[in-house]
C-alpha cells in the first residue's frame, strides 16, 4: 500500500477532513510536549508532499488554527486530547485513508526515537482509527526501513 495522500484523495475531503488531518500531523510533532528540530523538518516535508488543493495562505491560516486547537486541547488534559482524537477519527471515514494519516503521523515522530509520549499518542490514535496494533507495527517497521535507505 502507498501511504501518500493522493491528490484525488485530498480532493474529495471537505475542508473538516484536510483540517483533521492537519491536526493529526501537528499532534505529531507536539506529541511530547516540545517541536523538536528533526520532528519539525519531517512535519514540513510531510506538508509539502501532501496535495491540499489550497492556496499558501489559505493553508498557512489554517495551520495556524489547527495548531491553535491542538495547544489548548493538550493544555486541558488527557480526556480532551482523546476527544479531539475521537473527533478526527469521526471524520476520517476510511481505513486506507487513517492508515495514511497515521503513517504520515508515525513518520514526524520517528524522526527521533519515540518516547512515552509519543507512544501513547500514536496507540491512542491507532485505537481510535480501528488499525490493529500488528498494523501499527507493519506501518513503523516500513517507515523505520525507509529511513535505512
Amino acid at each position: 500500500m502507498e501511504f501518500q495522500l493522493t491528490q484525488g484523495e485530498m480532493q474529495s475531503m471537505t475542508a473538516d477532513q484536510k483540517v483533521a488531518v492537519m491536526e493529526s500531523m501537528l499532534m505529531a510533532v507536539l506529541a511530547d510536549g516540545r517541536a523538536e528540530k528533526p520532528e519539525v523538518a519531517e512535519f514540513d516535508a510531510q506538508v509539502e508532499r501532501t496535495p491540499w488543493n489550497l492556496e499558501h495562505a489559505q493553508l498557512k491560516a489554517q495551520m495556524e488554527a489547527a495548531r491553535t486547537r491542538v495547544l489548548a486541547s493538550a493544555g486541558k488534559g488527557e480526556g480532551e486530547v482523546l476527544r479531539m482524537i475521537g473527533g478526527i477519527a469521526m471524520l476520517l471515514p476510511s481505513i486506507e485513508l487513517r492508515q495514511k494519516v497515521l503513517h504520515s503521523m508515525c513518520s514526524i515522530m520517528a524522526a527521533n526515537d519515540l518516547n512515552l509520549g509519543e507512544k501513547t499518542i500514536v496507540h491512542a490514535f491507532a485505537t481510535a482509527f480501528g488499525i490493529p496494533l500488528d498494523r501499527l507495527e507493519a506501518i513503523k517497521a516500513s517507515i523505520k526501513q525507509a529511513k535505512s535507505k
